[in-house]
């Protein structure tokens, strides 16, 4: 069999953590099976750095608060915990990529801004007054420039608000772009 399999508990490290993890065992394995020094993945930062605790390096307590919140949707529905359902739906990658491309957006914002809008256009008319709010992961390496190997990713997140689920596909990608971009930023996520 030519397949290797790890599992890593998300309470250790989240997926990136676990790609380096990875391609260490990988490159590991092959210097010991076949005698050779490889070149699979890079060696990167010193043991130090891929093991610090990157949330107590970067948090900003005086940072931290509440924001102002409105009152979310919640989905709700029949659900089987013994048996959970899953849905698949297969589309071009490069389709969504020019969509999201015409319309000035990441694919990130355009998919969040259908499933936002798909939302809307099937909650109940009693509901409409409360914002859809839905969180996104966030790798935060990169903005803090750091090559933890530990779980090390943040929420970021976007609502659409009661005034403005009307509005168009297009309009509501701005929408979540803004947002997303604003929610990004290192002194948001700290």
């Amino acid at each position: 069999d030519t397949r290797i399999n790890v599992e890593v508990s998300h309470m250790i490290s989240d997926g990136r953590g676990t790609l380096a993890f990875f391609k260490t065992l990988l490159r590991a394995y092959v210097e010991e099976r076949y005698g050779d020094r490889c070149v699979i993945g890079q060696r990167g930062a010193e043991q130090v750095r891929r093991s610090e605790d990157s949330y107590t390096a970067n948090y900003d307590k005086k940072a931290a608060g509440s924001d102002k919140a409105h009152k979310v949707y919640r989905l709700t529905g029949w659900k089987n915990t013994a048996e959970p359902t899953f849905m698949e739906y297969h589309i071009s990658a490069s389709a969504v990529h020019s969509a999201a491309h015409a319309r000035g957006v990441t694919v990130t914002s355009l998919i969040i801004a259908a499933v936002m809008k798909a939302i809307v256009l099937t909650m109940p008319s009693t509901k409409h007054q409360r914002a859809i709010t839905i969180g996104i992961p966030v790798d935060l390496r990169a903005l803090f420039e750091s090559e933890t190997a530990r779980n090390f990713f943040g929420m970021a997140y976007v609502s659409l608000l009661p005034a403005d689920q009307q509005k168009s596909l297009d309009e509501i990608a701005s929408i979540v772009q803004k947002q997303l971009k604003a929610a990004t930023r290192p002194e948001a996520i700290k």
